[in-house]
């Protein structure tokens, strides 16, 4: 064995990070031994369901000498500097991929949470006049129409009443599904609030209109005939696009038919 003439260091950015200065700190005592020289490692991490942290807070110290003797079975010099920066370097792409990865994930969560309904996943209110005012810009540069289409669940109320706001919960969802499953790709769902849902329909005239509502209430009906006593119906308003709306006169007239529709007795569709 030979004095160590050199004590190369080598601490993980975690403890770094822990300790602060005091990395350095308890380092010195090695300084007393000799000369020390090191660096920070990066790639002490590990990326577990989607989430990265780190996998130890280490401190590593070794010690380096010359001797005069080579080691046995050893027939080539090692020449030139080891590069660890590409080490180093792959390292840190990789922590920032993971880095970036989680970050994308948690936007993305975000936009979920901003756009959509929680208990339904379909668009929420907010998102769905975003969608609205995009049309009507489109509308009136393009001289293309659109129809929408106001629809509430008839007796809502009292299933919620008679069998409590869970069974309530499930019924909306089943009726999101139902839609979902007779309209186009090309058309948007939300729901407004409450039992109330709002359907976007593109390139879609007032005829049309009336026909997809009426093929949206006979899915319901013949969903829930033997549920819930019969009770279960739909109440919709269908109105189309006309030169010069808004987003709020376009909801108020589908509203106005809607409620028109609720009067006549419910289960029925109006137009305005």
């Amino acid at each position: 064995l030979h004095p160590s003439e050199s004590i190369f260091v080598y601490t993980c950015a975690a403890r770094k990070y822990l300790m602060g200065s005091e990395v350095e700190i308890e380092t010195k005592y090695l300084q007393d031994i000799a000369p020390t020289s090191g660096f920070l490692t990066y790639g002490e991490f590990y990326t577990f369901e989607g989430k990265s942290m780190f996998l130890n807070y280490t401190l590593t110290a070794l010690s380096v000498s010359e001797s005069g003797k080579r080691a046995q079975g050893e027939d080539k010099e090692l020449t030139g500097e080891v590069n660890r920066e590409p080490v180093r370097f792959r390292a840190l792409v990789t922590l920032v991929n993971a880095i970036t990865r989680e970050l994308a994930e948690a936007n993305r969560e975000l936009k979920k949470l901003a756009e959509r309904d929680t208990l339904t996943g379909l668009f929420n209110r907010r998102k769905m006049v975003e969608l609205l005012e995009n049309e009507i810009v489109l509308a009136e540069n393009y001289d293309r129409s659109f129809s929408l289409l106001m629809v509430d669940v008839d007796n809502f109320k009292s299933i919620n009443d008679l069998y409590g706001h869970q069974t309530g919960d499930e019924v909306l969802v089943k009726i999101a599904r139902l839609l979902e499953e007779e309209l186009r790709e090309t058309d948007v769902l939300a729901r407004w609030g409450g039992e109330e849902f709002l359907i976007l329909m593109r390139d879609t005239d007032l005829v049309k209109g009336m026909l997809v509502a009426q093929k949206l209430r006979s899915a319901v009906r013949r969903h829930f005939a033997d549920l819930y006593e019969g009770k279960i119906s739909l109440s919709v308003g269908v109105t189309t696009f006309k030169k010069g709306d808004t987003v709020n006169s376009l909801v108020r007239r589908a509203d106005i038919a809607m409620y028109a529709a609720k009067q006549r007795g419910k289960d029925t569709i109006m137009s305005y």
